[in-house]
């Protein structure tokens, strides 16, 4: 599911704004922590800002990048690029392929971030539209 124009507008001014960027400077395929300087307590925060300001609970451990296999150049290996797509297929890894990659945090890209938001939106929206939902009885 490719994020929405609005939810990417939004990602980018928040972004912008929690690491003192100018909003030019982060484009969709921006790795968060590696080229835009982020660090997992932003990223916190990020999360917390989203929140406030689409009510949208966003959880970045949600995005929970498990045994990564680089090739020796530091990129992702054509395979675990492959299982990562299947398991999140929300997120957008294409724009990873040929990236150095240091750690999970790596992977987290403005258009992943606004595709983790659309997502989650997503699933609020059909967990409160289902009968055997608690939010669909309140």
């Amino acid at each position: 599911m490719p994020e929405s124009s609005m939810t990417l507008k939004v990602v980018i001014e928040e972004l912008s704004d929690l690491l003192a960027l100018d909003p030019t400077e982060l484009s969709p395929e921006t790795q968060v922590t590696d080229e835009a300087g982020g660090e997992s307590i932003e990223l916190l925060e990020f999360a917390f800002r989203i929140e406030k300001r689409l009510g949208v609970r966003l959880r970045i451990q949600d995005l929970d990048f498990k045994d990564l296999e680089l090739t020796p150049q530091g990129t992702l290996d054509p395979a675990t690029l492959h299982r990562l797509a299947a398991q999140y297929p929300f997120y957008n890894f294409a724009s990873l392929a040929g990236k150095k990659i240091h750690n999970r945090l790596s992977l987290i890209t403005v258009a992943g971030l606004a595709s983790l938001i659309d997502h989650t939106r997503s699933q609020a929206s059909s967990a409160e539209s289902r009968p055997d939902s608690p939010a669909a009885g309140s």
